[in-house]
């Protein structure tokens, strides 16, 4: 890695476009740019950009790598220094052309958000329009999307985190939220756990119920597993704010998260009154996904309470739903669920024929996760096949335990 001396003396070397692309790079929060990000920043067609972005490669100050180009971090902190000392003409350019490419990672997040997950809520009820409006940097197809926005997840979160030290709290919530279609598929547990506690912070300072309900049940489910008290704690909180500003698809999700934590805590009773509630708000407001979804989780209640026949109607229901309404992610979930009830209802060779269709929706859907989640699935269903049976005598002495 080269010295702050060694930068400055390549730095003197470079011609003058080359030296104002440096100090642009420096303004921003961006560590790596591939040719279509160049081309937002600089306004330059990608030839020219990437020629530019080439001199600097050879000057010793940045690397090519990964199909673009990365400062690392000396450099980046000594192209901010030369960019903060640069006239009030330059400074101006530079803020602007930044503000170009957070659109444009905040326009490719959100159009990421509108093909894979449509029927996610907005921040606020009226979105942001972000200027100017560029053409989708991928193909219009899930994996495609997923793929692009995971290669510059690092990118992102760059920008999260400085959009909150720079006092761009709109910018950093609205990206932590629009990246839900690769938190739900990909995970990335320990960028999105940042990004979303990042993006709640900077929803409060921004001071929108709205957003600061959003960020909540995100915040809530994305934790559910591991921080099981904080999460229930974070849809507690968003249903009493919900219920104070009438939002009651807000008050739907949160108290649809409630249940989830109920269910977690061994408590399906309770959590099956959480998800009727829902599924009756969201049913009531016309929004089929959701009550779908409710009803998913009653079918789940309903097989932690020993009630495989009525799960299974529950979640065939549901699954019907959610393919009618082309959600082919959470209809496969539904569809691992409703294997699990097959199974204990005596039809083992069914659950599992649809364990494997569940696993290739979930791999269609590129989600790994899903897919071990399936696996995890498979692996129970077989176990309690490979239980003997107790004898009749232990069977009745079970029967008649309180």
């Amino acid at each position: 890695m080269k010295t702050i001396e060694e930068l400055s003396a390549a730095y003197a070397t470079l011609p003058g476009p080359a030296a104002a692309l440096y100090r642009l790079m420096g303004a921003g929060a961006v560590a790596w740019y591939d040719s279509a990000a160049l081309s937002v920043l600089t306004e330059l067609a990608p030839p020219a950009g990437d020629y530019l972005a080439d001199v600097l490669v050879r000057a010793g100050v940045m690397t090519a790598i990964d199909g673009g180009y990365i400062l690392p971090a000396a450099a980046q902190l000594h192209a901010r220094i030369l960019s903060e000392e640069c006239g009030t003409e330059e400074h101006r350019l530079n803020e602007a052309a930044c503000d170009r490419l957070y659109a444009f990672y905040t326009e490719a997040a959100a159009a990421a958000e509108r093909l894979i997950t449509p029927s996610h809520r907005g921040l606020w009820e009226r979105q942001p329009v972000l200027e100017p409006a560029g053409t989708v940097p991928f193909a219009l197809k899930e994996q495609a999307a997923l793929d692009w926005l995971e290669l510059r997840l690092p990118t992102y979160m760059q920008v999260i985190t400085a959009a909150f030290a720079d006092g761009r709290y709109s910018l950093c919530c609205d990206l932590a939220h629009r990246l839900w279609p690769l938190w739900l598929r990909r995970r990335r547990p320990a960028e999105r756990d940042q990004a979303l506690v990042l993006g709640l912070a900077a929803a409060r300072l921004v001071d929108s119920d709205t957003a600061i309900g959003r960020m909540l049940t995100t915040l809530a489910g994305a934790i559910r597993d591991r921080e099981p008290l904080t999460s229930y704690s974070y849809n507690r909180q968003a249903a009493a704010l919900y219920a104070e500003i009438g939002d009651t698809l807000g008050m739907a999700q949160a108290i649809n998260g409630i249940g989830k934590n109920l269910l977690d805590a061994g408590d399906p009773d309770r959590a099956e009154g959480c998800f009727r509630d829902a599924e009756h708000l969201r049913a009531d407001a016309g929004y089929t996904r959701g009550a779908a979804l409710s009803r998913q989780g009653r079918g789940r209640a309903a097989l932690a309470n020993g009630q495989p026949a009525e799960a299974a109607d529950l979640l065939s229901s549901a699954h019907r739903d959610l393919l009618g309404e082309a959600d082919h992610y959470d209809a496969a979930w539904t569809l691992a669920y409703h294997a699990e009830a097959r199974a204990q209802l005596g039809d083992r060779d069914g659950a599992l024929t649809e364990l494997e269709t569940a696993a290739g929706a979930l791999r269609q859907a590129t989600s790994v996760d899903g897919e071990a989640r399936v696996a995890k699935v498979k692996a129970r269903i077989l176990a309690d096949a490979a239980t003997p049976e107790p004898p009749a005598e232990g069977r009745e002495l079970a029967d008649a335990a309180p």
